[in-house]
């Protein structure tokens, strides 16, 4: 049996309504394309990779694309450490970058790294946050940036990053509403960087900070700041292995809401995240589909400066290896969410060079983009059944479709809208191509052993409506697709 993506935790406001009583046949064909090897250099290829010999140089390149972007002028920056040990210090900026307008730069903890020197070189830059303690950024390195942009730099650190990411939050003061939530703040784990760095984009463009925490025990000083009242929401970041259940507990204890967003792996937290951002009915209403950023997911030193810019361009960032695509960052490329890519293609961002993310992988995400070029054959038929009251429905193909495609929550609509990955399970074959999916609603009993899966929050009703998100199924040969109907 194969699943969707997520699981939604706490989520009672945004639960996605149980989709269409229908029984009957779908069937279109779409243009199915073949991208290009693409760079930045122009033309109709839409893929920038943002890269140096050493992270520092690549920070320097995102910080510069950041300028080049920003509405406004950028007069400030962000100093965080690019030693690994550090890496959870620089996960606060986000919030902190869009409050000042300022990209983020790395430097070895001991010595102002010569891409930093460089950029506060060639810039007017006026005010300076460095974040972190003296043991992360060394008092030598605050007077080197000192004497470069002769002003006094402003240190936001204590004890350790979950300090930091304290000190940060309270620099900013109340932050941004989420919704109807209120003052929304993230919160992740301190322990790991990748469920942080697919948060940065709405820590930015939302300007809520991002807290960290041990996994199994809420920090002290995150206590602290939730008990200061200035706090309604908090947004999770992981599953329960990243921030336990107690964690939450507590927070809700302080009559604080909560949701939680996460999959399986970090990968997945990271589509999830992606696919909060996109959707339709979002509270952060600038996220749009013609952009997304793509950084390694295990150890991500090239990605850690992305915030901003991605923040800037309201687009998410989705989590990879190095040399293959992760199944949950296929499922949310190819889930519709992003733009027709054909009058209005989606700009991939890459972080790093080769020895981060291969080209190879790179290809593989603008395949899994692509909606371009001609479709040929007889149309693929889908007929869908359901029933009033049950936590399922049955979709028949009437030729053998890729089970890639067809495990995919995001197959399958509700209204025209794709059904979003966090509510909904699919159970396919464990095999290259199936002619049947069942999918699951949030909250319903396994499939197996139960021919009418029972226990979701909100049944079929049969008012609702069902269908096939265009583009999002393929047939096995390649050349045709199964497309939705309104």
């Amino acid at each position: 049996m194969r699943l969707g993506l997520t699981q939604r935790v706490s989520r009672p406001t945004r639960t996605v309504r149980a989709a269409l009583l229908c029984l009957g046949m779908v069937a279109a064909s779409l243009p199915l394309g073949h991208a290009a090897a693409q760079t930045s250099d122009g033309g109709d290829e839409l893929v920038e990779r943002l890269a140096g010999a050493t992270r520092y140089e690549t920070a320097e390149a995102i910080a510069r694309a950041y300028v080049a972007e920003a509405t406004t002028s950028v007069d400030a920056v962000i100093l965080a450490s690019g030693d690994d040990s550090h890496a959870a210090c620089a996960l606060p900026a986000a919030a902190l970058a869009d409050r000042w307008r300022a990209p983020v730069l790395l430097t070895e903890p001991d010595l102002l790294s010569p891409a930093a020197s460089r950029f506060l070189t060639n810039f007017t830059i006026g005010r300076v946050f460095i974040l972190g303690n003296t043991s992360v950024v060394s008092s030598d390195v605050e007077r080197t940036v000192g004497l470069l942009t002769r002003s006094d730099p402003v240190r936001l650190g204590g004890d350790d990053c979950y300090a930091t990411s304290v000190a940060v939050a309270a620099h900013l003061g109340s932050p941004g509403s989420f919704g109807d939530h209120g003052p929304t703040v993230l919160l992740t784990t301190g322990e790991d960087s990748a469920d942080g760095l697919a948060g940065g984009p709405l820590s930015y463009s939302g300007r809520h900070p991002l807290l960290l925490t041990r996994p199994t025990a809420l920090d002290a000083g995150v206590a602290r700041l939730l008990d200061g009242g200035s706090i309604d929401h908090v947004i999770i970041l992981g599953g329960l292995a990243a921030v336990s259940a107690d964690i939450e507990s507590a927070i809700k204890a302080r009559g604080i809401t909560t949701e939680r967003w996460q999959g399986p792996d970090r990968f997945a937290t990271a589509a999830t995240i992606a696919d909060e951002l996109l959707n339709q009915g979002s509270p952060v209403g600038c996220f749009d589909s013609d952009a997304v950023g793509l950084a390694t997911g295990f150890g991500s030193p090239d990605a850690i400066a992305s915030a901003p810019l991605l923040g800037e361009r309201c687009a998410p960032l989705l989590l990879t290896e190095r040399l293959s695509l992760p199944p949950a960052t296929v499922q949310l490329l190819r889930s519709g969410l992003f733009g027709d890519n054909v009058t209005v293609p989606t700009q991939l961002t890459v972080f790093g060079g080769d020895a981060a993310i291969s080209q190879f992988v790179v290809d593989g995400a603008l395949r899994a983009l692509d909606t371009a070029g001609g479709a040929t054959g007889p149309p693929v038929m889908a007929a869908i059944r359901a029933f009033e009251g049950a936590c399922h429905w049955k979709v028949t193909f009437s030729e053998p479709v890729l089970v890639a495609d067809a495990a995919s929550a995001a197959g399958y609509t509700f209204g025209g809208d794709p059904l979003r990955l966090s509510t909904a399970e699919v159970v396919v074959p464990d095999a290259e191509t199936t002619r049947t999916a069942i999918v699951l609603l949030a909250g319903a009993s396994a499939y197996e052993g139960a021919s009418v899966p029972t226990g979701c929050a909100e049944p079929i009703a049969v008012r609702d409506r069902l269908g096939v998100a265009d583009g999002a199924i393929r047939a096995a040969d390649g050349v045709r697709r199964v497309a939705g109907i309104e």
